[in-house]
């Protein structure tokens, strides 16, 4: 026999009434272990107790308590804190409980008193029961702590309805901006379209401008070498004046020696008509007299041509003098003027002998292709220099004047060949460097 003092003291559990239980609570006990779930939506608060039990019992040497299959299921639903009614329901779970640990305790006595060795198997009920009612405890601490998440995430609802409606402000806010920006965008491509034919007209205004700057460059083009051209002409024509000038000095010259000759020769005449009055008056020794007077008037006839002569040679030698000086005014800026040394080129040497035959060659009455061919002979054209050209210059007009007026002894013109050309070199035979030398 087994006595209710050798039983362990049951613990006593009183649930407080404000503490939070979850929603949904299923409990399952077994014999052999326990169990227990939340599951979403169980079904509303129920205490089930199913005991099956054979009729049979084995000895307690035996290791195994027996075929029984004991389960156990609490169900609690509750959506939000514990009240007052929530406290009346608790009430009977607890007395059924109460009732279903007395009737095990009754079973166990009974079947202990009936069975050898069911003292054990209720000390192993009670076993359970305690880790039944630490299953309870430790579920209303979940409970207590969802309710805790619940409240928060209540309070997290709030706040997200709070931050949805700015959202929301902040939505129509944005789409008011948007049709703000719309009509913007509208002004805009308007604008664009204006400023768009703008473009165009400034574009064909621009391509009219380039078309009229291209016109204008060639007019410019066009003076700019019309000036040149002027320029060139300019300097040709101031050195056609110095050399005219210098002309003028030596006709100017000629004129007073021609002067001076015709009052020498008025003087002459004088004399003749003396000469003849008195050979009128001496009409006895007249032949002795001729023959003198012939004699004088040779002589005055001699030194009239020498005279003549000279000043000729003198006219053709002003023209060779700073001949030079002219030259480089006319040509100056060129690279052969500025370097006399280098070569005058094939593209120069042309205009640079049309220079020279019309202030020189032209005066003394010479030959140019002679000319040419005597510089072409002695330097070579295409790489002659300006100071080769002055000194191919002096060599050759020293060689007229030579034939012109050659020292006695020398070949060349006599003063009757002077005589019969008028003292015109254009009457005279033409010099050549070749026969000259």
């Amino acid at each position: 026999m087994t006595k209710e003092s050798d039983s362990p003291p049951r613990r006593s559990r009183q649930s407080d009434p404000r503490e939070e239980t979850p929603s949904n609570l299923d409990i399952d006990l077994e014999h052999n272990g326990s169990s227990g779930r939340l599951p979403p939506t169980p079904p509303p608060r129920s205490v089930s107790f199913k005991k099956n039990k054979s009729k049979d019992f084995e000895s307690p040497g035996i290791k195994t308590v027996g075929t029984e299959d004991t389960t156990l299921t609490i169900n609690h639903v509750q959506s939000t804190k514990r009240s007052g009614g929530g406290m009346a329901l608790g009430r009977p779970i607890m007395g059924l409980i109460g009732l279903f640990v007395l009737f095990s305790l009754g079973a166990g006595v009974w079947g202990f008193l009936r069975i050898p060795g069911l003292y054990k198997q209720i000390k192993e009920l009670e076993h359970q029961v305690d880790r039944l009612e630490g299953q309870v405890d430790r579920l209303e601490g979940e409970v207590n702590r969802f309710e805790n998440l619940n409240q928060q995430l209540n309070a997290t609802v709030v706040e997200l309805e709070g931050i949805n409606q700015d959202l929301n402000t902040t939505a129509n806010r944005l789409e008011a901006q948007v049709d703000e920006l719309e009509i913007i965008n509208d002004e805009l491509s308007l604008e664009n379209e204006r400023f768009r034919q703008l473009n165009d007209e400034l574009k064909e205004s621009t391509d009219e401008l380039a078309l009229e700057v291209g016109k204008l460059e060639e007019n410019v083009g066009d003076l700019t070498a019309r000036n040149a051209e002027l320029r060139n002409l300019t300097i040709v024509l101031q050195g056609e004046t110095d050399r005219l000038g210098d002309q003028v000095d030596s006709l100017n010259t000629t004129a007073a020696s021609l002067a001076q000759e015709n009052e020498r020769l008025q003087s002459l005449n004088s004399n003749l008509a003396t000469i003849v009055g008195f050979l009128n008056e001496t009409n006895g020794e007249i032949t002795e007299t001729l023959e003198g007077v012939t004699e004088f008037l040779a002589d005055q006839i001699v030194g009239n041509r020498q005279l003549l002569l000279a000043n000729l040679e003198n006219s053709f030698s002003s023209q060779i003098n700073n001949w030079d000086c002219a030259f480089r005014d006319t040509f100056r800026g060129e690279s052969f003027i500025l370097d006399e040394d280098s070569p005058i080129g094939i593209n120069n040497v042309g205009e640079v002998l049309a220079h020279v035959e019309d202030r020189i060659l032209s005066e003394f009455c010479a030959n140019r292709i002679d000319f040419e061919n005597y510089l072409e002979g002695r330097y070579g054209l295409s790489g002659m220099t300006a100071n080769q050209l002055y000194q191919g210059v002096a060599i050759y007009t020293n060689d007229v004047l030579n034939y012109y007026f050659p020292d006695p002894g020398r070949p060349g013109l006599t003063p009757d060949d002077w005589a019969e050309a008028g003292y015109d070199c254009v009457n005279v035979p033409d010099f050549s460097f070749g026969s000259s030398v």
